[in-house]
């Protein structure tokens, strides 16, 4: 058996490209919903967005340009500190020089409150600033063309590993057209339509029987899978539905296996909010064993119904154990 220390890089190398890369798949504005049967039958829709980017790429909006404002020039340190240190020291000694005349004026009395009372100085420890001259301003437009330098570099190491994965770089415009082009033709993906930056509209339906595990999406000539939804059959005609990357496209689930790996807490988890918004409907004539559905089970008339919204205010993604005989 591996030592556990091996387990540990060699879990941390399966999830490095994709949670130090940031690119991995998610849901955007979608709706979807699960119909399962007694009979074994089932239907399952996902209509809406798909993308395969990362957050703060979709947030980022127009590309950045330098300006000469961005530039910030700071005084000399030491010259800076000497005239701070002229300023205390002669505030110090007008507030001597005020506590001696009140003491010559108000006797014994003024003196004791003279001696209680201590000068505050206010002294302002941050770097003066000033104009920078051309040559400063020239240099740091180099470093900072450096570093949108360095960012498209990585970038483009990153779109290289997700495509390792994927099979599917994003950025690249012609390549999302021809991927977008070859999904439609699989089963169950009626409608393929790409948005650019990363982004597809899609329409997925598909029914079939539960004689296996189903899983969406599966992508072609892709070998990592994040799903969306999964449905995975269990002993006496049970089923568990959960959906593993419907929220944020699983980082938070790959967060937790992390840590269980030994991994540090992060706050680097993305924040969804405003990108991803759908929703989830599981329907069926079976008996829900187990759920957590904010509302639980609702009657409706081909049997009950569960309902989950899916947002940057979610905290759980969806589960339910239905035993359909």
């Amino acid at each position: 058996m591996k030592p556990v220390t091996d387990l540990k890089k060699w879990a941390f190398a399966l999830a490095a490209p994709l949670m130090l890369s940031g690119c991995f798949i998610m849901p955007g504005k979608f709706g979807s919903s699960l119909d399962l049967r007694k009979d074994g039958s089932f239907t399952f829709s996902y209509k809406g967005e798909v993308m395969f980017q990362s957050p703060d790429e979709m947030m980022k909006g127009k590309a950045e340009v330098w300006s000469d404002d961005k530039a910030e020039c700071y005084s000399d340190a030491e010259t800076t500190d000497a005239a701070a240190a002229a300023g205390a020291a002669a505030a110090a000694a007008a507030a001597a020089d005020a506590a001696a005349n009140a003491v010559e004026a108000a006797g014994d009395a003024a003196s004791e409150t003279a001696d209680a009372a201590e000068p505050i100085l206010e002294i302002n420890d941050g770097p003066a600033t000033r104009p920078c001259s051309k040559k400063e301003i020239a240099e740091q437009k180099t470093d900072w063309d450096q570093q949108q330098q360095d960012k498209v570099a990585k970038k483009a190491k990153e779109s290289a590993a997700f495509a390792s994965m994927f099979g599917y770089a994003p950025g690249d415009e012609k390549a999302m057209a021809a991927f977008a082009a070859k999904l439609s033709k699989y089963r169950g993906w009626k409608s393929v339509v790409n948005q650019g930056n990363g982004k597809f509209l899609v329409d997925y339906q598909i029914s079939g029987r539960l004689d296996h595990d189903f899983i969406f999406p599966v992508l072609p000539e892709g070998d990592v899978v994040f799903p969306f939804v999964q449905i995975r059959g269990r002993e006496a005609g049970k089923v568990f539905v959960n959906t593993p990357a419907l929220l944020g496209g699983g980082l938070m689930a790959m967060a937790a296996k992390a840590k269980a790996f030994g991994a540090p807490d992060s706050n680097d988890a993305p924040d969804v909010t405003g990108i991803v918004d759908g929703s989830f409907t599981i329907t069926t004539d079976g008996e829900i064993l187990t759920n957590n559905s904010e509302d639980g089970a609702e009657k409706i008339p081909t049997g009950r119904a569960l309902r989950w919204v899916i947002n940057g205010d979610t905290k759980r993604i969806p589960e339910a154990l239905i035993l359909l005989n």
